[in-house]
């Protein structure tokens, strides 16, 4: 929550919504939009998602109660690296779907994650393979709170 609050909070008009984070037990997606269906009855919903996320969606929990209510948005990667953990390898054919037309995102979040758990991340510096991808506020944050290392660090 700190981080997307440090990543998105200066955009307009974007909301950082921690109902996910309240929520008591289990918590899934359709659960979210639902919730804001009924905040703002007759809204548009539109739930974007990685490509990577697009060839398992219909594992997903409710699947296609979320079709039937939101509009799904396809952020696209350039490529998938050979070890990603979230490899597309059958995308899934849904009825509908937007595929979203701004640059490709050449990485996951979890591609992300897994370099800086590897690499280490310098106090205050972003590492050049990653410059562009996480936010200097994010990328302090994440060092401050020696996030996504292998292993812990002894003092």
């Amino acid at each position: 929550m700190a981080m997307a609050l440090l990543a998105f909070s200066g955009l307009p008009g974007v909301i950082v919504d921690d109902r996910e984070q309240r929520r008591e037990g289990l918590s899934y997606t359709i659960d979210t939009l639902e919730a804001l269906l009924a905040e703002q009855p007759g809204c548009v919903l539109f739930l974007v998602i990685g490509g990577d996320q697009l060839a398992a969606f219909n594992e997903w929990y409710r699947w296609q109660d979320i079709l039937a209510i939101a509009t799904i948005c396809v952020a696209q990667r350039l490529q998938q690296s050979a070890n990603s953990a979230h490899a597309v390898d059958r995308p899934l054919a849904l009825p509908d779907y937007l595929p979203l037309q701004f640059p490709a995102i050449p990485v996951s979040a979890t591609d992300i994650r897994l370099r800086l758990a590897a690499q280490g991340l310098e106090p205050g510096s972003v590492p050049a393979d990653l410059q562009g991808l996480i936010p200097q506020d994010v990328a302090a944050y994440i060092s401050q709170h020696m996030l996504y290392q292998s292993s812990p660090m002894i003092s």
